[in-house]
């Protein structure tokens, strides 16, 4: 299964003004292949990052779920606690993986 990490709009996140100084995001490393969290010193609201990761190929289009790294985020249990399971075209998917979001970071 391809997991890796991109900048997605979360509604939930921009209500709650997030990112903001002191949220915890999680992220997922590709060169490591590993789930690890940082501190988040801020960003543009409601843009944060989250965990894609690929569940299936129907058709020329595919179904990913999508997970916020910052309000899907249970702290009491270390791990990701919501997912938005999401059909995509197969072209679009691929240029997600190919074309990292380099111009946004989170402070």
């Amino acid at each position: 299964m391809e997991t890796f990490c991109r900048t997605w709009y979360c509604q939930e996140c921009f209500a709650r003004g997030d990112p903001h100084k002191g949220n915890q995001a999680v992220l997922f490393g590709r060169t490591h292949q590993c789930f690890f969290t940082t501190s988040v010193n801020g960003g543009v609201r409601g843009f944060t990052p989250h965990i894609i990761s690929f569940i299936n190929r129907i058709g020329g289009n595919v179904l990913i779920d999508v997970q916020c790294g910052v309000c899907g985020f249970d702290e009491k249990m270390n791990c990701i606690s919501k997912s938005n399971f999401i059909w995509m075209p197969d072209n679009h998917f691929e240029a997600l993986i190919k074309r990292p979001d380099l111009g946004y970071k989170i402070d």
